[in-house]
């Protein structure tokens, strides 16, 4: 997809195919596809484990999702034998 913007401000989004875009849209899609790469999630390995840690967080902390909820339920989780994997 290459995206433009007119003089009217609208965008116009255009699809095109790999082999067809100039230099600077190759640039762009290689550096879009690195940023994909460091965007991947991880997933639990023993979800039911996560899922329960997730809970605790959530009664005990005030304010859930944050750093520190997510922080303690993921220390719990590795503490009590939990992984991550790609999904």
């Amino acid at each position: 997809m290459v995206s433009k913007r007119t003089e009217s401000g609208n965008i116009v989004t255009t699809l095109k195919e790999v082999s067809d875009l100039n230099e600077q849209e190759m640039k762009l899609y290689e550096f879009g596809q690195k940023v994909e790469t460091l965007m991947e999630k991880n997933c639990p390995t023993d979800s039911s484990k996560w899922s329960s840690y997730k809970s605790q967080a959530k009664k005990k902390f005030d304010v859930y999702p944050s750093a520190y909820a997510n922080g303690w339920a993921a220390k719990k989780y590795k503490a009590a034998g939990g992984g991550w994997k790609k999904c």
